[in-house]
């Protein structure tokens, strides 16, 4: 039920951005593509295009200043249609991904039809990228709606260390820096960007689901809200520890990802208050109380070791090659993977008391 839908407005492009990788765009992306008039490109799930806004800024200066020692004094006001007319480039780009002729050099046109997620030529293309680095920019280059996925930093990185072998303090570290563009940027622009938790969307998710549509201007009224879509790329469910599921499987009464760091000990969450607790408590989650003026000690060496990570960080990146890279954090992963299974298992077996 998905192809060549009648539109009775021109195709436009919502964003979708999470604050980080494991925020949930995979879950609200497929949410949206539930509705008749959303849908987003099979190929190219992740753009990335304004995440590297900053570049097409520079680009945009030294071509205004091209023309300025070429041919005299031009005023700053040209500058802004030129970035405009680059960010709509990206948009059309995008959109075209979704035409028939492209989708169905991937998904044949019967999946297309029997698909609930995949439509071709959309009244609205969801564009999703799992970073908000450059967020400032977006204005500049389009006046399209942006929705902000936000999730409890402590579940974003419980949840990459499982899946990717995330380093607990870098990504504390990119937790905050990316919360802190958030809390900074949406409240500026109230009628561009909307921002959403993934937690009361999986609690509320017809009312946030409501909001959402008004939001971007399309009908919350022809949703069926009681269509939950497949859980895809969980830390949780995964056949083997090795593997995560792409595909999707239905969740389980054992599916909790607003608690997987339950289990976190007091020095994490010591070090995760110290840095991005402020941050923590602005997106309305609670932090785990820690005290104990050791606990500012231990704070204190690591802002004293942390300068030490990007130099060293920089040289595995000139050192070892990107495939080698990868595989050493996915092997950091399974380990991590299988003691949660091993800590699960010990718990289940060992009798209280």
């Amino acid at each position: 039920m998905s192809s060549n839908i009648p539109r009775d407005h021109p195709p436009r492009t919502v964003h979708l951005l999470g604050i980080m990788p494991r925020s949930g765009t995979n879950y609200l992306c497929d949410l949206l593509s539930l509705h008749p008039d959303c849908g987003a490109t099979v190929h190219i799930t992740e753009n990335f295009l304004f995440a590297h806004a900053r570049t097409l800024c520079t680009y945009v200066d030294q071509v205004h200043n091209s023309w300025q020692a070429l041919w005299g004094e031009f005023g700053e006001e040209l500058k802004a249609p030129l970035l405009a007319a680059i960010g709509e480039g990206l948009e059309n780009y995008l959109y075209g991904l979704t035409e028939p002729a492209w989708v169905h050099k991937y998904i044949s046109p019967q999946e297309v039809q029997e698909s609930p997620y995949v439509k071709t030529s959309p009244p609205v293309c969801i564009s999703r990228t799992p970073s908000v680095e450059n967020l400032a920019l977006i204005p500049r280059l389009t006046d399209s709606k942006v929705i902000l996925l936000v999730r409890d930093g402590r579940s974003v990185i419980e949840s990459g260390m499982r899946s990717f072998g995330w380093w607990y303090e870098d990504a504390l570290h990119r937790w905050a820096k990316a919360a802190d563009t958030i809390l900074q940027t949406a409240p500026q622009h109230p009628d561009q960007m909307y921002t959403v938790r993934y937690e009361d969307l999986l609690q509320n998710k017809k009312e946030e689901l409501w909001n959402i549509f008004t939001f971007i201007g399309i009908d919350p009224e022809i949703y069926d809200y009681e269509r939950e879509p497949p859980v895809r790329g969980s830390s949780t469910f995964h056949s083997k520890p090795t593997e995560l599921n792409w595909r999707g499987v239905q969740r389980t009464e054992s599916f909790d990802p607003l608690n997987r760091w339950r289990r976190w000990k007091p020095a994490r969450h010591a070090r995760f208050n110290w840095v991005a607790g402020k941050q923590l408590r602005a997106f309305g989650y609670e932090p785990v109380s820690v005290e104990g003026l050791h606990w500012k000690v231990y704070n204190l060496i690591f802002d004293a070791l942390w300068p030490l990570w990007p130099p060293l960080r920089q040289i595995a990146r000139k050192i070892l090659p990107q495939e080698l890279r990868g595989k050493i954090l996915w092997q950091r992963g399974i380990r991590y993977r299988k003691s949660i299974i091993n800590q699960n298992a010990n718990h289940k077996t060992t009798p209280p008391g």
